[in-house]
């Protein structure tokens, strides 16, 4: 009996084993990224058992059987079966290594031509007469803090006729017709089933998220990034899908959960990974099963997700948000945003393809409907039955020309470009044949190679959503393509102020404020120069004797910015900011206009403290401006800054002077505005004052306390060749203080703390040179 049972279980280990073997040599042998495929993990553990468990007992007997050759002429065939048995395993053994390394043929890798195409890639702009033409918004140089990137798009699409927001259409890129609302619940669908440049770059969907909850309108609604791995996810929300360290981003260890917390604070944003509900077959809210799963729905033989949300919203992906009683579905709004890249079996991944991480239950199985994708229309269907996607963002910040859907680091190209569309047809079709087809050379990512899967996979879901009466195409005389925005002009105005600090990302909030002093109402227009150019909010009257507060996020987001309030009455104009939860703030001035010659007596770069020099060209044509740091011990040149027309730059001193007290001069050949900020360790604490135009003898400073706690500096910048004496007189109450006496060097600068020589006094100075 015992014999029995173990060669039936041996002879299952050859016939599993086997088996396994050649479905690993058919289904990964060209293309070992495979490998990483759950089924292909676990054919590999089976081979593993057949070549553990059989050749290596084999392999130690040999010797044995060899020695032994003086047994009976009887035996000597079971040996030589035995010997060719196993020189048949290791035979496979060796060809199966030998496909898994090399591979049967030469599938594309990563190499210097591609590298090299991607570096000269350029996208061609098209334009249709149709007015039913699908419309793809590109934008392009996209800097390493990727974030930065939405911002651009947003303002692409703006321009060209896609509001982003909707709203009551008075702020930038908002309108009526607009995409999110300020209290919709926002499902942001990301790849977060393969590591490193395999997922979606979670640096775009911070900035995305960023913008979101930056809703020109204010934001209280939710946003809830989500993804269904099937086999493997990396979200980082659960301790069976962590992904330390691996993730694409300029920062490897910021995962999509990290990204999630950055906001919850504030707001309602989360992650929820539908793999951990895959299995679970489910009905709808309104048959009164509130299990989180998957809703099938027989017609097309597939399932949508159903689920609660950390915040206890109910969603279903198909009827939208459950209030308990009935279904809000104009609520719900659906982002697709997928990574480029390449794919074994699809061709590309894109939009279509990436519906692979919404649907599940397909057929009542967990096997992925790869043959349906390609052939069928199947995700077409789903979009018709479940949810097509209010927009689609391509993440080709970085992209995977071959060897994909698996993206290592070192397989990526970087081609810092994001792209949108109402149209997953059309994107899909203009990422294949203009971005990834150029790089590779690769014929499957030709959407016109009738003979790809790719093509097969978009015509079939191109013709799925036409029958659902869906607007998309795969004919270019039906696409426009957008790449530019049109920068705003600030308008003309009898009178106007500029600031040249301010920023909304970091923490930071930034408030515009105007003061109109006027018996008459005042016309006041904001703009914003960023470092990417100026951006104008909507136009207001302000009533005579009244105040107007602006936040800048209304019409920047995740920006630094400088400042310009126009009016056709003379107002006054501050700025103030925010950071901590608004624990720490300063407040600055605006300024009547700008110079070519700027003095800064504050800054440090010593005891924690950084220090930022801000200059705003409010020019129409670009600044070329001198820099130099006055420390203590002398001059140090800073070097030339361009600063392009109608932008502002923004300077960190640390960069140039380490470990010292000092003060700035800035020149330019034209005239700008330059303010310097300041702040303590770990930006505890921080301040900001508008530079002086030129340098004075006379100087009055009302402020100062020595007492409760209090710090008093008093801040000299000498920028004279020569010795400048200093006599400061002290005020305190009621009564003159003893003067202090002062020489300062040449082009230095000289910090005198006050609480030193007269503690435990209110004071103010008047300062003589």
């Amino acid at each position: 009996m015992t014999k029995r049972v173990r060669k039936i279980l041996l002879g299952n280990v050859y016939v599993l084993g086997i088996a396994s073997l050649v479905w690993l040599i058919i289904r990964s042998g060209r293309k070992p990224s495979r490998l990483s495929y759950p089924c292909q993990k676990a054919a590999l553990a089976n081979t593993s058992v057949l070549f553990a468990g059989t050749a290596i007992p084999v392999a130690i007997r040999l010797p044995a059987w060899i020695r032994h050759s003086s047994c009976a002429e009887s035996r000597i065939s079971s040996r030589v079966l035995r010997i060719a048995e196993m020189t048949g395993l290791f035979f496979l053994a060796g060809l199966l290594a030998f496909s898994l390394l090399v591979g049967f043929g030469s599938a594309p890798r990563l190499n210097d031509e591609m590298r090299a195409a991607a570096a000269a890639l350029t996208l061609p702009e098209l334009y249709s007469s149709s007015p039913d033409a699908s419309n793809i918004y590109i934008a392009e140089g996209i800097p390493a803090n990727s974030e930065r990137g939405v911002d651009s798009l947003i303002d692409i699409m703006d321009t060209n006729g896609l509001q982003f927001f909707k709203g009551s259409g008075l702020a930038k890129a908002s309108g009526p017709a607009g995409i999110v609302g300020s209290n919709d619940i926002v499902l942001i669908k990301v790849n977060g089933e393969w590591r490193e440049r395999g997922g979606t770059n979670t640096d775009v969907i911070k900035g995305l998220v960023n913008a979101i909850i930056h809703h020109p309108d204010g934001f209280t609604g939710e946003v809830v990034i989500v993804e269904n791995g099937q086999w493997d996810s990396y979200m980082d929300n659960r301790p069976d899908n962590q992904n330390p360290a691996s993730c694409n981003a300029e920062d490897h260890g910021q995962s999509f959960n990290d990204v999630a917390m950055m906001f919850a604070g504030s707001h309602a944003v989360s992650v929820y990974d539908w793999t951990a509900v895959q299995t679970q077959s489910v009905g709808e809210f309104l048959g009164g099963d509130g299990r989180d799963g998957y809703v099938y729905v027989p017609e097309i033989e597939e399932g949508y997700p159903k689920f609660t949300t950390v915040y206890g919203t109910r969603i279903s992906l198909r009827y939208g948000y459950w209030n308990g009683s009935s279904y809000d579905n104009d609520r719900l709004k659906f982002l697709n945003a997928p990574v480029l890249k390449d794919h074994s079996g699809g061709g590309v991944t894109a939009c279509i393809k990436h519906f692979m991480g919404v649907q599940d239950l397909y057929q009542m199985t967990q096997n992925p409907p790869h043959d349906a994708m390609i052939n069928q229309g199947i995700f077409g269907k789903l979009m018709n039955v479940a949810r097509f996607p209010d927009l689609n963002i391509v993440d080709a910040i970085w992209t995977i020309p071959a060897g994909g859907p698996n993206g290592p680091y070192g397989n990526a190209v970087r081609l810092n470009r994001l792209l949108a569309s109402r149209d997953p047809v059309a994107l899909d079709y203009y990422c294949g044949k203009y971005m990834l087809l150029p790089i590779s050379g690769d014929a499957r990512h030709d959407p016109n190679n009738a003979a790809g899967n790719f093509h097969k996979m978009v015509w079939s879901t191109r013709d799925a959503l036409l029958g659902g009466g869906k607007q998309v195409t795969t004919d270019e005389a039906m696409m426009n393509v957008y790449k530019s925005s049109v920068p705003d002009v600030p308008p003309d105005t009898p009178y106007e102020y500029f600031l040249a600090e301010g920023c909304t990302d970091y923490g930071f909030e930034t408030w515009v404020l105007v003061a109109n002093p006027n018996d008459q109402p005042a016309t006041v227009s904001i703009s914003y120069y960023t470092e990417e150019g100026p951006r104008n909010a909507v136009p207001v009257t302000l009533p005579a004797h009244s105040r107007l507060t602006v936040n800048a996020s209304s019409t920047i987001w995740a920006k630094s910015s400088g400042i310009r309030v126009g009016s056709d009455q003379l107002v006054h104009v501050e700025r103030a900011m925010y950071w901590n939860n608004r624990i720490e703030g300063h407040t600055a001035i605006g300024t009547a206009s700008g110079a070519g010659e700027w003095y800064l007596a504050e800054g440090c770069t010593d005891f924690g403290f950084e220090t930022w020099l801000t200059v705003l060209n409010p020019a129409s044509s670009d600044a070329l401006v001198n820099l130099r740091f006055l420390t203590e011990k002398g001059e140090i040149d800073g070097g030339r800054v361009a600063v392009p027309a109608l932008s502002r730059r923004n300077i960190r001193i640390n960069d140039w002077i380490s470990a010292s007290n000092v003060s700035s001069i800035v020149s330019s050949d034209k005239p700008v505005v330059a303010e310097v900020s300041m702040y303590g360790q770990g930006r505890r604490s921080g301040t900001c004052s508008m530079g002086m135009k030129y340098p004075a003898q006379k100087w009055y400073l009302a402020e100062g306390a020595t007492h409760s706690g209090f710090d008093t500096w008093l801040l000299l910048l000498n920028p004279q060749p020569e010795t400048a004496n200093v006599t400061v007189n002290v005020d305190s109450t009621g009564s003159r203080l003893d003067p202090i006496n002062m020489q300062l060097a040449p082009l230095s600068r000289t910090t005198l703390h006050l609480n030193d020589v007269m503690p435990g006094k209110d004071v103010s100075l008047s300062v003589d040179s």
